[in-house]
This record gives structure tokens, C-alpha cells and sequence, in this order.
């Protein structure tokens, strides 16, 4: 590292962890779907809840504008455990 790339961040962030990773792609809602819950945002909140309603019975459907996990909760560095 020289002296001139101390103290500097990068001009594009990237997200480490989703480096590696093939995330599904799904195709556009193209019918009418009949379910109980609706969740918009497949970031950490959105699929959490969704799983935890599907795992309670509901039938769950999770719209995203864009790609799933890739906002806020692409580029965070927290981490998430269990205790």
C-alpha cells in the first residue's frame, strides 16, 4: 500500500460476501396470485418475514423492484446470529 492510498475509500463500493454468490433470479409477476400475505422488499426484513410466515402456515408472496438481498442489506457488514 503506498502512502497515497492511506486514509482513502474506494470510489465504487462492493459488497464482499455477494462477490461469490449466484443469487436465483425469478421471473416477473405476469398473473393475478391469490395469497395471504404480501411483502414488499426482499431485503434481510422482507425474506425473514416471509419465512417465518410460510414456516406459520401463510401462503406469501415477495415483491422486489429489483434484485433480492441487494440494497441496504447487499452492503452492510453486519452480521446476523443466532443465540
Amino acid at each position: 500500500m503506498t502512502n497515497n492510498a492511506i486514509g482513502k475509500l474506494p470510489q465504487h463500493t462492493e459488497s464482499y460476501w455477494r462477490t461469490d454468490i449466484d443469487f436465483p433470479k425469478f421471473p416477473s409477476l405476469e398473473a393475478n396470485l391469490e395469497v395471504d400475505v404480501v411483502i414488499v422488499g426482499a431485503g434481510i426484513t422482507g425474506i425473514t418475514y416471509a419465512y417465518l410466515l410460510v414456516n406459520a402456515g401463510l401462503k406469501v408472496a415477495v415483491i422486489e423492484e429489483g434484485n433480492m438481498l441487494n440494497g441496504t442489506t447487499g452492503n452492510t457488514t453486519a452480521n446476523i446470529t443466532a443465540k
